[in-house]
């Protein structure tokens, strides 16, 4: 029958659209939820890598989502083309077996510290909202953690699609409001240490550790890159998000920097002027982006575990547990001023890699 057969076409080709869709969002959202950990929620990544060089750094901002589209769409397309299931894979064909294995140890260890760090972030979370010892914080972030991990890939891409809207609309509306409602009130003027020499350099560094998780987690999802425009989309839609979360707290905070001293987490500060009701609910927000960026960073972690060693997922899980506590008492302070930057180098070189292996791509090899 002509008629069913048309329906019949017409509900898969609708079917298909909508699964294009999803998958486009799921992994969209997964990119978002990876970059918007501790560091850029609080807000100190955008003060210190940002605000500090004035009004020109917005031209920062808009390179970092340059490179952040074009860095994942490149990952994305390659792992599509070559049926790609790993970082692993993708490191072998991007680069050589040394540099290979030298980055890919590098990355794991960026990887472990940023799961440590954001352990360590909601134990500092919790001690200033409800003042009870710092290993509470700790404690419940790790046991959240070992719970979404038990679901492999699944639970953590269920999550993301949960948080990452969550995350994303209310550090734009925050930020946005915090601009909008302002008020003149100056206080003490706040101390902070630049990281680089200018904005570019700074820029290319936050942008570079940043896609360093970002590159193992996309490497994942050939699953759901069902077509190439899943990937085009994914990528755009992730990179410009958080281009729209970064501009609007770069904007809020521009407006007091200077003006009031503000804390390691400078957004806190910022918001805390609007009431408890916003404070607590900043810090909700706040606890969002230290999950799902610790989850990420944790499962790439496991998953390098459980190739390397040849054990099993739990054993895995139950090691990247206990090796974290020695290093959670360094604090979260601790973690992020000795770590980020240095890695933000080792980013670069992989930069490099992917945009060399876009081109390559662009050339059809």
């Amino acid at each position: 029958m002509p008629g069913q057969y048309y329906l019949y076409t017409n509900i898969r080709c609708a079917g298909d659209i909508l699964k294009e869709v999803k998958n486009t969002f799921l992994i969209a959202g997964t990119f978002i939820a990876t970059v918007i950990g501790a560091g850029f929620a609080s807000g100190q990544e955008i003060l210190s890598y940002f605000v500090v060089y004035g009004k020109k750094s917005i031209y920062g901002l808009m390179i970092v989502c340059v490179l952040f589209i074009l860095c994942a769409l490149c990952v994305m397309l390659r792992t599509y083309k070559d049926d790609i299931n790993g970082f692993d894979e993708y490191m072998s064909v991007v680069s050589g077996t040394k540099s290979r294995i030298f980055i890919k140890a590098c990355i794991m260890l960026f990887m472990f510290a940023s799961f440590c760090s954001m352990t360590a972030g909601n134990g500092e979370l919790f001690f200033e909202n409800f003042k009870c010892e710092r290993f509470v914080g700790a404690f419940v972030m790790m046991l959240v953690c070992f719970v979404i991990f038990l679901f492999d890939l699944k639970g953590i891409l269920t999550v993301n699609a949960v948080l990452a809207p969550i995350m994303t609309i209310s550090l734009f509306v925050l930020g946005l409001c915090t601009f909008t409602f302002r008020d003149q009130t100056v206080f003490a003027n706040g101390v902070f240490v630049r990281l680089c020499e200018n904005y570019v350099v700074s820029a290319l560094i936050y942008a570079s550790y940043n896609l360093l998780t970002v590159i193992v987690i996309l490497s994942e999802m050939r699953p759901l890159i069902i077509k190439k425009s899943v990937c085009y989309a994914a990528s755009t839609i992730g990179g410009s998000a958080l281009f729209v979360i970064a501009l609007s707290m770069w904007a809020a905070i521009k407006l007091y920097y200077g003006k009031i001293a503000l804390s390691d987490i400078p957004f806190l500060t910022i918001v805390s002027r609007g009431g408890e009701g916003v404070k607590m609910f900043y810090s909700i927000i706040l606890c969002f982006s230290m999950l799902t960026t610790a989850i990420s960073c944790g499962y790439g972690v496991i998953e390098w575990l459980v190739s390397t060693l040849k054990i099993k997922k739990l054993a895995a899980i139950m090691i990247l547990i206990a090796a974290s506590y020695p290093v959670l008492l360094l604090g979260f302070t601790g973690i992020v001023r000795n770590v980020y930057s240095i890695f933000g180098y080792l980013g670069l070189v992989m930069i490099v890699y992917i945009l060399a292996d876009g081109v390559r791509m662009m050339n059809g090899k």
